[in-house]
């Protein structure tokens, strides 16, 4: 029986057992199906990665989210702070009536309209500093803010007539507590009132702030 399996199998090769030369096309068949074989084993091993390659490939995705995440992140608190930019912006009216009509800076927190908060002088020197808590001023809690101040500048081309309102982040998690202090300058002029956003030249600040709040000087009031 096992004679005619392998006449058989010479059979279906197209080879007759007792033909010339029978015994070197089987094997010179055998050894082109050997190599069909062996292409086919490398071709799927070539389909695949190896462990470097993944090794590779996990160390670029660390790389990029290493670089993506903080990024993301100070964009988001950026977002943040314009928004606690306009909660300050919201004084500018009260401060333009109020040196129209005296010629003066506010003197006081409650001069620009936020009255009855408990605040307090921080001790800044010659700069007269009124400092309340963000919640009793604008009403509602923040992770991000902590205080506002507001600050009557001595050292101004006419005296009283320059002021800073700071947003504070004392304390903020959010801020790796990094304290932001973002600044809305005020100059009384001949015109009325200029404004400008700045934090105080610091420069572990600006990441933070929106790109027209990174420069300049809480006490420059005269190169703008």
């Amino acid at each position: 029986m096992a004679s005619r399996l392998r006449v058989s199998d010479l059979a279906s090769l197209g080879l007759h057992p007792c033909s010339p030369g029978w015994s070197f096309d089987v094997v010179s068949r055998s050894q082109r199906f050997e190599r069909k074989g062996l292409r086919r084993i490398k071709g799927n091993r070539a389909s695949g990665f190896t462990l470097v390659e993944l090794m590779i490939v996990v160390a670029i995705i660390g790389i990029l989210a290493a670089l993506a995440v903080p990024a993301y992140q100070n964009y988001v608190i950026r977002a943040r702070v314009s928004e606690g930019l306009g909660l300050m912006s919201g004084a500018k009216p009260a401060i333009a009536e109020h040196y129209a009509s005296t010629g003066s800076m506010p003197a006081s927190l409650e001069d620009l309209g936020w009255g009855g908060i408990n605040s307090s002088d921080p001790g800044f020197g010659k700069t007269k500093t009124e400092r309340a808590l963000f919640e009793d001023v604008f009403g509602f809690e923040s992770d991000l803010w902590s205080h506002l101040e507001w600050q009557v500048k001595s050292n101004c081309p006419t005296a009283g007539n320059c002021g800073l309102l700071v947003l504070r982040t004392i304390g903020s998690k959010v801020t790796g507590n990094v304290d932001i202090g973002l600044c809305l300058q005020a100059k009384g002029t001949d015109g009325g009132v200029r404004f400008r956003c700045i934090v105080n030249d610091q420069v572990a600040r600006r990441p933070f702030v929106p790109a027209v709040c990174r420069n300049g000087n809480a006490d420059d009031f005269t190169s703008w």
